[in-house]
């Protein structure tokens, strides 16, 4: 990995991103870029050493702060630095599931229930507000912002949850932390914005991201990818290739026209002892179908859940598809 500075670069490929011509860098986002990359390339040298719950965690712990450190000053930054920012993270999901290049991003960070850095800059300068509100900012840094208070608000401080937004002349300023955050939070539903507590604040903002299911980490780390990649429709099965422009056909070698994912485990004659077995091994399970073989079932509990996925792994390591 280059880490040397972006200034004119026509074409930035290392994280699989086009930029213009004329991209200028702030000295702050190429510090944010050089930095997280340099940690990003010890995920890269472990990502077949650890399991994908370590590789998570190394990404969280490690590299995340690095790319969020003063998100909330610096989220006016031009459209082409949000995406090299962006682009760490979804080099970083790439690692952590072994989905290939070119994986869309919403599939990445639904795989792993992540949310974009772009819509956490945004959540943080509203978990700010509501600290600022709160009276848990100290006041020589709230003292601008609660100077936009509702003036006609008829309740005491923290009750005052609108804002009168300055009025700006230039985009710049528009952009910029304080008019952008007031701008956001009078645009919330007046239930949320009464919310007292941070933490249910918190957990309101945080509605759309579903939790990625602990189960999805079972196995060992190659299995584990090919079976992500599965989920995904991202594999080497044939029409998944084909799909992804990858390959010239679809055909499965046994000549059935589509070798997809229930071909793969419903009706490939090459799998046949391995099939027997692996439905044998679920049996005790009502209700199991290909979505369940590859996403889980909210009916069942983490153990029945794991269960599952280590016999549908076992599977996958024994037909030898994927070796």
């Amino acid at each position: 990995m280059n880490d040397a500075p972006l200034e004119n670069v026509s074409e930035h490929k290392h994280l699989g991103i086009t930029l213009s011509s004329n991209a200028k860098w702030s000295s702050h986002i190429q510090d944010i870029y050089s930095k997280a990359c340099k940690r990003l390339n010890i995920m890269r040298y472990l990502k077949h050493k650890i399991d994908r719950q370590s590789l998570e965690r190394l990404y969280i712990a490690f590299i995340r702060p690095i790319l969020e450190y003063g998100n909330i000053i610096w989220d006016n930054c031009t459209q082409e630095e949000s995406d090299l920012i962006e682009s760490v993270q979804q080099a970083a999901a790439r690692i952590v599931t072994g989905l290939r290049k070119g994986t869309p991003r919403w599939k990445l960070y639904k795989e792993l229930g992540w949310d974009s850095l772009q819509n956490r800059r945004q959540k943080n300068k509203l978990l700010f507000l509501h600290k600022t509100i709160s009276g848990d900012i100290p006041n020589y840094i709230a003292a601008d912002i609660l100077s936009c208070t509702n003036t006609n608000d008829q309740y005491g401080l923290r009750k005052k949850r609108e804002f009168k937004t300055p009025q700006c002349r230039t985009t710049a300023y528009k952009n910029s932390f304080i008019p952008h955050t007031l701008e956001k939070w009078n645009s919330l539903d007046g239930e949320v914005k009464n919310i007292l507590s941070f933490t249910g604040f918190k957990r309101k903002l945080n509605e759309d991201i579903s939790p990625c299911p602990v189960f999805f980490s079972t196995g060992s780390r190659k299995v584990n990818i090919i079976h992500c990649q599965l989920r995904n429709e991202a594999s080497d099965l044939k029409d998944h290739l084909f799909c992804d422009h990858l390959s010239d056909s679809s055909m499965c070698a046994c000549g059935d026209p589509v070798e997809d994912n229930f071909h793969f485990f419903y009706v490939c004659p090459f799998y046949i002892y391995q099939r027997y077995e692996l439905f044998r091994k679920i049996s005790n399970f009502k209700n199991v179908n290909l979505d369940v073989l590859l996403q889980g079932c909210s009916d069942l509990n983490i153990d029945e859940n794991t269960e599952i996925f280590t016999y549908v792994q076992q599977y996958i390591h024994e037909t030898g598809r994927f070796l």
